[in-house]
């Protein structure tokens, strides 16, 4: 993957989440983004990887919010974890 900011979307494709989880994210200031224009998010691919670091150490889902967060941000949270750890072994 290039160096290149990505889009909701494509982050979504990349997390297997809906669009809105990741915009929910960014907004909640757990995720770093800018805007272009009024309406559209960039995510640096360097916030990205920083955040599935994150994911993937325990403590940092608690000091993420998701241990006091919805059930589907708890799951949508070890969905991640899951999907990530898969990417590192090679699965």
């Amino acid at each position: 993957m290039d160096s290149q900011p990505l889009t909701p979307e494509q982050l979504s494709e990349r997390w297997q989440c809906s669009k809105t989880l990741v915009i929910r994210t960014i907004n909640e200031g757990k995720l770093s983004a800018f805007r272009l224009g009024k309406k559209h998010f960039r995510i640096p691919i360097e916030a990205v990887k920083e955040y599935e670091a994150c994911l993937v150490k325990s403590n940092c889902i608690e000091g993420s919010g998701v241990k006091s967060g919805t059930r589907a941000e708890k799951l949508a949270a070890h969905h991640l974890v899951r999907q990530i750890s898969k990417k590192r072994s090679g699965v």
